[in-house]
């Protein structure tokens, strides 16, 4: 059976996809520990996410030359759009309870405490909607308004 995957990209996502998860868990021991986490958190940083972007764009603009911007624009929003969309709201509740959880818990409120002035801290709209960020969908953000101005200035 021929396919017109390029396999080689797949699994350069994939690996790009692993060392997140390795650099996020680095991320938050390199200012104790320094050394060699630290330098692995900076180079990991310094090449990923430009690497995803890069990968992005490539099958982007594959997609834009073999289907015209309609069909380009109608994929992204299809797999990035509604992802951003459907996702951003609990990873947006998520944070919020996290953020006031451990303000509470650095305050030496107890632990049945902090968790549920946490809880009863989700009182507002602005705790289930984000109306002003994409915390850690920013990328997802980004991707579709490049999509969305190709999409605007194709001729």
């Amino acid at each position: 059976m021929k396919t017109n995957r390029i396999h080689s990209l797949d699994a350069l996502r994939g690996c790009l996809m692993l060392l997140g998860v390795y650099f996020h868990i680095a991320a938050f021991h390199y200012a104790i520990y320094g050394g060699f986490i630290a330098l692995f958190v900076g180079l990991v940083h310094y090449f990923r996410m430009p690497a995803f972007f890069l990968i992005s764009g490539f099958f982007g603009a594959l997609l834009y030359y073999r289907k015209g911007s309609r069909e380009m624009f109608t994929n992204r929003v299809k797999r990035i759009g509604l992802p951003l969309i459907f996702t951003l709201p609990p990873i947006h509740i998520l944070n919020e309870f996290s953020w006031k959880f451990f303000e509470l818990i650095r305050k030496d409120h107890g632990y049945i405490n902090s968790l549920m002035d946490s809880i009863k801290s989700l009182n507002t709209l602005g705790s289930f909607i984000p109306f002003e960020v994409t915390h850690h969908l920013w990328f997802l953000n980004f991707l579709m308004t490049i999509s969305f101005i190709v999409r605007i200035f194709d001729k």
